[in-house]
């Protein structure tokens, strides 16, 4: 199963769609709430309407601050699924403005055709303008005493 975390980060480190996809089963379903500064909105996609997604709804701003942490896998007993969760932190450009965006990913796996596929992904995507993630990031730093 790490191999498909590690597979998954390159591809999207190289911007690559297709390499992202070839993860992905079928007949997923992607459920992804969006916690925006204009408001919170809910979508759910298919694997089609992911791939369009990916292809036009975000530009990365810069693949290079691209992080996975917290990241658990947890296999069943049989090693036929996993479920996988992990937080993400990335930039991003939505409608021209960047955002600092943190997801935390919930991916149902399992073994198709002898390799791990993702079946189900639920996320939480929390948007931030950067200068006040920084802030935040700041006032964490001093309270705390770093």
């Amino acid at each position: 199963m790490q191999e498909l975390v590690d597979g998954m980060d390159a591809a999207r480190a190289r911007r690559d769609v297709a390499a992202m996809l070839a993860y992905v089963a079928p007949d997923a379903v992607f459920e992804v709430e969006y916690r925006l500064p204009e408001g919170m909105q809910f979508k759910r996609f298919n694997k089609d309407e992911y791939a369009s997604y990916l292809r036009s709804g975000t530009e990365f701003v810069d693949g290079l601050d691209f992080q996975r942490e917290n990241t658990a896998i947890l296999v069943a007993p049989a090693a036929r699924q996993a479920e996988i969760t992990s937080t993400l932190r990335d930039t991003v450009r939505i409608q021209g403005e960047a955002l600092s965006r943190v997801t935390r990913s919930k991916s149902l796996v399992e073994l198709r055709d002898g390799r791990p596929t993702i079946i189900l992904v639920r996320a939480i995507m929390r948007y931030e303008k950067p200068d006040k993630a920084s802030r935040v990031q700041q006032t964490k730093g001093r309270a705390s005493g770093e």
